[in-house]
This record gives C-alpha cells, structure tokens and sequence, in this order.
C-alpha cells in the first residue's frame, strides 16, 4: 500500500529522473511486481478484458448512459469555447503548483 502510495505521488510531478525512480520503484518492489503480474497474465486479466467489453455493450445500450456521454462530449474544449477556456488557465496553474509543493512536502 505505501509503495502504491509513493508512486502516485511521485506521478504528480513528471520528470526524467522521477520517472525512472518510478520505474525502478514499480520495477524493484515486490508487492508492485507481483499485483503487475497478476493483472496481466492468468485469468484476472482474461476476465479484466471480457469485463470490459461486456460493460461497454450495457453502456452503449443503456438510453442513461448514451444521454450522458452526449452531455460529457458537450461540454469538452472546441473551437468555438477554447478561448474562454484559456481565461480559466492562470487560476488552474495555480491550483496545479499548489498541488505539486503539497506533494513535494509529503515526500
């Protein structure tokens, strides 16, 4: 669970060198290699894969499900809202570093 936890955090701030302590971290404990294991070979990952599919069937027949992926698509950035969209960007780069000194300071 900490080493989950170490790698989550580490994602926050994404540069070459925390990168490969990620990769080594991910690589080198025990814990995290046999969960990867797992979630990749064997039946978990068959069912993972067959679970998938299964779900996306019910969701594009359910008329719920349709109606909010409509509504998601709707709201995302295009053309035409991209620049009142950049308005919102300083106070997001805010919230961003804010973040990551957050994180800093837990590690």
């Amino acid at each position: 669970m900490e080493a989950r936890a170490r790698v989550a955090a580490l994602g926050f701030v994404l540069t070459p060198a925390i990168q490969q302590e990620i990769l080594q971290l991910v690589n080198s404990n025990p814990a995290l290699v046999k969960c990867r294991e797992a979630m990749v070979r064997g039946p978990l990952a068959m069912g993972l894969r067959h679970q998938s599919i299964r779900m996306a069937k019910a969701m594009l027949n359910d008329a719920q499900s349709v109606a909010m992926m409509q509504q998601a698509r709707s709201t995302l950035i295009t053309e035409e809202n991209a620049e009142a969209s950049i308005g919102a960007l300083p106070e997001l780069l805010r919230r961003l570093v804010a973040l990551r000194n957050d994180v800093k300071s837990l590690l």
